[in-house]
C-alpha cells in the first residue's frame, strides 16, 4: 500500500516577486538575465505556483516529495499543491470556474476548455508562445493536438508522452491450448471461430471466449477489428468513430457492417463458444475466469495478461497467454485500436489573473524539456535515480522499498510525486520496464512494430461547440436507450438478425444521420 506520509500541504513563504518590465513588453530585462545567469535557475526570482489537482485513490498527492525538490532547484519554482479527492474533484473544480476562483493552475478536460476558453478566465497560452519553444516543438509534431485548439488558440498544457508502454486491445490466446490440440495461431476472424470450436470439442466444461464489463464495452472492442466502430474507449455508450478508408465519422450501428458483427457474436454465442455471461461479467469475474483456466482467449487489453499469466502457473505451470496480431476481418482488413497517443484530455490550464504569466509559461515549458523530464518524472540525480549507460534508472534501493507492496507502480510515484497523478506534462513510464515481466514488454514492443499498419492510434473526438454538445447529448441518449434494449437480443437470437435492417433504419430516423453530420462538420471547421 501507499506510504502513509503526512500530506497536509505545508505553509510555504511567499516571496515578493520582483516586478520587470520586460513582463509586459515581452523581452525580458537585461537584469534579470544576468540574474538568471547567476542563479543557474530558470527563473531569477522565486515564483510560488499553486496547482490543483486530481488525487488518486492509490496515490496520494505528496507536497514535499523529491520531485518537487528538484524543481525548485532546477527552477525557483515553489510548487504548492492543492490535492482534491477524485470522487469530489469534478465538483470542486466546477465549483471554483464558475465563480471564477480557480488557483494559479488548475487540471481541466478537454470538455472544459472548449467550454470555458473564451470566457478569459484561462491564460491565452498562445500569446506566450515565444517562452515555450520545447511546447511548441512538441505540439508541432502532434496532429491531434489540434482538437485541444479554441478558435485556433491554445488555454491549456496538455499532458504529453515521452515513453509510454505500448497497450493495445488485441486478441489474445492460450498459448498451451493451442499447442495441445496441435493447432495454429487463428489469423482471421472465421479462423478464430474454428480455434474456439475446438477448444469447446476438446474442453466441453471450459468457456472458450470471455469478456468484461457488458455488451456495449464487448462490442467496443471488437467493431473496429470487424470492420466498424464505436463503444471503443473505456466506459464510452458513444456508436460515433473514425472511419479512415472513408476519412469521415460514422455511427456504427447505422452501418451495415455493425450487422455482420453481430451475426458472428450471435454465432459464438449460439454455439456456446461465448461466455454465456458476457453481459454480466465484471472485471474480477473476467480475470478470475483467465486466471482460474477456465477460459481461453479474450480481446481486450493487452496488459491484463502479466496478472493472468502470474496465476495462471500456479495451477497449471505450462499455461500461458500470448498476444496475437490484429486479426483479418471478412474485408480482409487487419485492425485494431490503441490508446490514444498522449493523454490530451488532461490539461493544466493557468488562470489568466496569475501575477507572473511569462515566468509560468517558461516554467511549464521546462517540464517539456529533457532536463524537465528528467525531474518531473525521476526526481533528483544520485538521490532517486542514477544513469546507466546513458539511461536514467531508478535507484535500487528505491525499487527494493516498494516492490513488495500491492500498489508498487503507485506507492513508489506516491512518494516522489511523478507520474500521470503528478505535476509533469511530459511523462515518462520507464517504471514499467522495472516492473513488468519480458512478455509484456515484448508485446508492447510487437504493438509499437505493427503500428501505422494493422494497429491505429484511437483518435479524440473534434472540438464541438456548446450548442453542437447540447444537441449530441439529446441525440446519443434517445439512441443508446434503442440499442442498450436490441443489442443483447440480436446476439442471444431472441430478435432475429433479419430484421437488423430495421432497426438499422429506426436508428437512423432516430437521428443516426443527424450525429455523423455534427461530427463531420466539426471535423470539416477543425480542417480550415
Amino acid at each position: 500500500m501507499s506510504i502513509h506520509l503526512e500530506k497536509t500541504i505545508c505553509v510555504i513563504s511567499v516571496f515578493a516577486l520582483a516586478v520587470f518590465a520586460g513582463c509586459s513588453t515581452g523581452k525580458p530585462a537585461a537584469n534579470e538575465e544576468a540574474a538568471t545567469a547567476n542563479s543557474g535557475k530558470l527563473l531569477p526570482n522565486p515564483l510560488t505556483v499553486k496547482i490543483m489537482q486530481s488525487e488518486h485513490p492509490s496515490q496520494p498527492l505528496l507536497t514535499n516529495t523529491p520531485i518537487i525538490r528538484e524543481v525548485f532547484n532546477k527552477t525557483n519554482v515553489q510548487v504548492v499543491l492543492q490535492p482534491v479527492p477524485a470522487s469530489s474533484y469534478e465538483d470542486k473544480k466546477n465549483v471554483l470556474i464558475a465563480t471564477n476562483d480557480i488557483p494559479d493552475v488548475i487540471r481541466v478536460s478537454k470538455k472544459d476548455l472548449h467550454e470555458f476558453g473564451r470566457t478569459g478566465m484561462f491564460l491565452n497560452i498562445s500569446d506566450y508562445l515565444q517562452y515555450a519553444p520545447n511546447f511548441k516543438a512538441l505540439i508541432d509534431t502532434r496532429p491531434e493536438f489540434q482538437k485541444n485548439l479554441v478558435d485556433g488558440k491554445i488555454y491549456g498544457f496538455p499532458v504529453l508522452e515521452n515513453w509510454r508502454m505500448s497497450v493495445a486491445f488485441q486478441p489474445l490466446i492460450r498459448k498451451d491450448a493451442l499447442e495441445m490440440l496441435n493447432l495454429q495461431a487463428p489469423k482471421t476472424f472465421d479462423e478464430l471461430y474454428e480455434v474456439l470450436k475446438k477448444f469447446k470439442a476438446a474442453y466441453p466444461d471450459k468457456i472458450p471466449m470471455t469478456t468484461r464489463n457488458g455488451t456495449l464495452y464487448m462490442l467496443g472492442q471488437l467493431t473496429y477489428p470487424m470492420g466498424t466502430g464505436g463503444y471503443t474507449k473505456a466506459g464510452s455508450k458513444s456508436g460515433v468513430y473514425f472511419e479512415p478508408s472513408d476519412k469521415q465519422y460514422v455511427y456504427g450501428p447505422a452501418s451495415a457492417e455493425f450487422k455482420k458483427l453481430l451475426e458472428y457474436m450471435n454465432k459464438l454465442y449460439m454455439e456456446k463458444l461465448l461466455d454465456p455471461d458476457y453481459a454480466t461479467n465484471t472485471q474480477q469475474m473476467f480475470i478470475e475466469k483467465l486466471s482460474s483456466g477456465r477460459a481461453f482467449f479474450y480481446y481486450d487489453n493487452s496488459t491484463f495478461s502479466e496478472d493472468i499469466n502470474n496465476a495462471l502457473k500456479n495451477k497449471e505451470p505450462n499455461a500461458q497467454m500470448i498476444l496475437l496480431d490484429p486479426l483479418q476481418n471478412s474485408k480482409g482488413q487487419a485492425r485494431s485500436y490503441r490508446g490514444a497517443k498522449d493523454w490530451l484530455d488532461f490539461n493544466f490550464a493557468v488562470s489568466s489573473r496569475v501575477k507572473d504569466p511569462v515566468g509560468i509559461v517558461k516554467f511549464y515549458d521546462w517540464m517539456y524539456s529533457k532536463e524537465g523530464v528528467l525531474s518531473t518524472n525521476f526526481g533528483a540525480l544520485n538521490e532517486t535515480y542514477e544513469i546507466v549507460n546513458g539511461e536514467p534508472k531508478y535507484k535500487s534501493s528505491l525499487l527494493d522499498k516498494h516492490k513488495d507492496k500491492p500498489n508498487y507502480v503507485f506507492s513508489l510515484r506516491s512518494e516522489i510525486g511523478s507520474g500521470l497523478n503528478a505535476i509533469s506534462v511530459n511523462i515518462d513510464e520507464s517504471l514499467y520496464k522495472v516492473t513488468n515481466s519480458k512478455l509484456v514488454l515484448d508485446m508492447a514492443e510487437r504493438i509499437d512494430k505493427n503500428t501505422g499498419t494493422s494497429v491505429d492510434f484511437m483518435l479524440e473526438d473534434p472540438p464541438f461547440t456548446k450548442a453542437e454538445i447540447t444537441s449530441l447529448s439529446k441525440l446519443e441518449v434517445q439512441l443508446n436507450t434503442m440499442v442498450e434494449q436490441e443489442m443483447d437480443k440480436f446476439i442471444m437470437g431472441v430478435r432475429p438478425l433479419s430484421e437488423y435492417d430495421n432497426f438499422r433504419e429506426e436508428l437512423i430516423k432516430k437521428g443516426a444521420k443527424d450525429i455523423e453530420k455534427i461530427y463531420n462538420d466539426a471535423y470539416a471547421k477543425l480542417k480550415k
